[in-house]
């Protein structure tokens, strides 16, 4: 019955058989979708919103003959609803699609979810670590963290997606995660792609969040510890080194071409005392700028919210932001990276000393990934996704082992190898 109702349908939309109907990543809904629009066809028969129903039901009780779409059924059922509880949707709304977005990045899973009656569009991003370990005490904190940091932003008028709601174990996944709006817009890399014109006038106003965001109000954050960190204007660099050791020492032989970037770090620090602590965004950049249509930005990803050395941010935007396209030299992106820093310096009226140190501060924990891709993935818990992602801004990383080779004198000879031999 079903089969003969799906032939009808691709008949009458004139869709090649099985194209659709495989290209899909969820085969219920699909049916459902079918069968709604076979409905339509054949409206004038009486009765044929209660024989919908009946489908719908029975469709629903089939899922948990296949164990991965009940699975996939109940996790879109739980977030449905909590989000009738709170209001958010109504009762009646019916979901049309739940799917993982690719490329969330290793440190979380994102989905997806639309739903229609009325049309709205959410994001589920979920903590991926799910056990207790010496360096995960508490699973949870990070989730907690992320979703608590935003609900602030938001409701003092920052330009976030709005969060809704927080859901920690157990729940189905039994991972915790939150739900917040989905945001329409093009990801302000893209608008670098596709709109380089486009891309220069907003560089400044990218600036201008930034420094908005480092002069954030410290009373919104209580529990954010600045004494103790005013005590030691060395401990924003500090705190990069210790991560970078830990890596280090865990894996001496697969990262030992970084070691001597390390021992350079660690050398020069007492050059760059902290003046003044700032909160910081920590992974400022344009993969986590949404741009809407009146150009108006949504800044994503709060989870590294922190109080630092202003220039521990600004130097991390410079490196990745200097990139515009193939063909540029590398004096080219240098020229980038003194434009950006220039920029900053006048909005905020404050000078950037050591910019090249921090540059390289900010930039070898992404390099300790990439050995990791190089040599194993275990060393930072890379995904295949994570993989295919890191050539697809090979630029990046090639540029960071060029700074490093011009400013430490070390020569990251494997990264080199590494892009070529993939090529």
């Amino acid at each position: 019955m079903l089969f003969l109702i799906y032939f009808s349908y691709i008949s009458y939309c004139n869709i090649p058989p099985f194209q659709k109907f495989y290209s899909s990543c969820n085969v219920i809904l699909l049916v459902r979708e079918v069968i709604f629009k076979f409905l339509e066809i054949i409206s004038f028969l009486e009765g044929y919103v209660n024989f919908y129903g009946k489908i719908n039901i029975l469709l629903a009780s089939s899922c948990t003959s296949v164990p991965y779409m009940s699975q996939q059924h109940n996790h879109a059922l739980e977030v449905q609803q909590e989000l009738v509880k709170l209001g958010i949707i109504p009762a009646e709304s019916s979901l049309v699609s739940y799917n993982q977005i690719v490329g969330g990045g290793a440190a979380c899973i994102l989905f997806e979810l639309c739903f229609d009656n009325p049309s709205k569009k959410f994001i589920q991003k979920i903590d991926p670590y799910n056990n207790k370990s010496d360096q995960f005490e508490d699973y949870e904190i990070n989730t907690k963290f992320e979703y608590n940091n935003l609900k602030t932003l938001f409701e003092n008028g920052f330009s976030v997606p709005q969060p809704y709601f927080l859901k920690l174990v157990p729940n189905t996944r039994n991972l915790p995660y939150f739900v917040m709006e989905k945001v329409e817009g093009l990801r302000l890399v893209e608008v670098k792609e596709r709109n380089p014109d486009q891309y220069e006038q907003l560089i400044e106003k990218l600036l201008k969040e930034l420094f908005r965001i480092h002069n954030l109000n410290p009373q919104l954050f209580p529990s954010f510890p600045k004494e103790e960190l005013q005590k030691n204007p060395y401990a924003s660099i500090e705190e990069k080194l210790r991560i970078h050791n830990i890596y280090l020492k865990g894996y001496p032989e697969e990262l030992k071409e970084l070691l001597p970037v390390v021992e350079w770090l660690e050398r020069n620090k007492t050059r760059y005392p902290c003046e003044e602590l700032v909160f910081t965004h920590g992974d400022f950049h344009s993969f986590n700028i949404i741009v809407e249509e009146n150009q108006v930005f949504k800044i994503l990803d709060w989870g590294s919210l922190s109080l630092r050395d202003f220039r521990t941010d600004i130097a991390y935007t410079a490196t990745t932001e200097s990139y515009f396209d193939e063909d540029q030299t590398f004096k080219d992106r240098m020229k980038r990276v003194s434009l950006i820093a220039s920029i900053y310096e006048k909005i905020s009226e404050r000078k950037i000393k050591g910019l090249d140190y921090f540059m390289i501060l900010g930039c070898v924990f992404n390099l300790i990934r990439l050995y990791g891709a190089i040599k194993n993935p275990k060393i930072t818990g890379l995904k295949e996704e994570d993989i295919a992602f890191f050539h697809t801004v090979k630029d990046y990383f090639l540029f960071c082992a060029y700074f490093i080779r011009e400013t430490c004198n070390v020569d990251l000879k494997q990264i080199q190898v590494y892009f070529e031999e993939k090529v």
